[in-house]
């Protein structure tokens, strides 16, 4: 049986494209820019961590890819031996 099925550019991204992204270097720009996005939380909280949980690739055109980055930002505050979490989910798309 088929449990559940989903897709994401299905068919639309050639099997033979060459896409050329540094992985090291697009790491780089998204935790830079994580950075400078949550600067203020990280004053209020004792912790902030970054878990990147998905990368996608799309294109936005024809013949241009790009990346999705999907990241859940946890905002961790330690209270009397115990870790408070408040998490958000940040989207960024890397041409």
């Amino acid at each position: 049986y088929l449990y559940s099925y989903s897709s994401f550019m299905l068919g639309r991204i050639p099997a033979d494209s060459k896409i050329n992204f540094d992985i090291d270097k697009v790491n780089e720009i998204v935790y830079s820019r994580l950075d400078r996005l949550t600067a203020d939380a990280r004053e209020s909280y004792d912790s902030v961590e970054y878990d990147i949980i998905a990368r996608t690739l799309t294109m936005t055109d024809e013949s241009s890819f790009a990346l999705v980055y999907t990241v859940n930002v946890n905002c961790i505050n330690r209270l009397d031996g115990s870790d408070l979490h408040m998490s958000e989910r940040i989207q960024f798309i890397i041409q």
